[in-house]
């Protein structure tokens, strides 16, 4: 099940709940956009805990309302990223497919932050 938390100060989280375990566990990240990062993890205790993991602050840019915005943005972007980064590759291909004027460039050498990995 994806459905919603919603924080002690109003803010609206995404959140997953799958298993068929007894036992509850809840998978915290250190960053925003990284709950997708615990869904191979999830899987592999699904029959030993109920899982519950949720996205931190910023994964409300991923809203229908957001989406929408950003289709309505008429300004050309660039988006530079790693291949080698750690995080999900969904996080950058939903951005990049949000945006009607987008150039997107990868770095097959590099990982998330390209330029202190590999200044120029």
């Amino acid at each position: 099940m994806i459905g919603q938390v919603i924080a002690d100060d109003g803010v609206r989280l995404q959140a997953s709940r799958t298993g068929r375990g007894a036992a509850p566990l809840v998978l915290c990240h250190g960053g925003p956009g990284l709950w997708g990062m615990f869904g191979d993890v999830a899987a592999l205790l699904a029959d030993r805990a109920d899982v519950v993991r949720w996205d931190q602050r910023a994964r409300a840019w991923g809203t229908p309302e957001r989406v929408a915005a950003c289709r309505g943005l008429d300004v050309p972007v660039v988006i530079v990223d790693g291949g080698r980064d750690i995080r999900p590759r969904a996080a950058v291909d939903s951005l990049a497919a949000a945006l009607p004027r987008v150039r997107r460039t990868v770095l097959p050498g590099a990982g998330h932050l390209p330029w202190v990995e590999e200044p120029a």
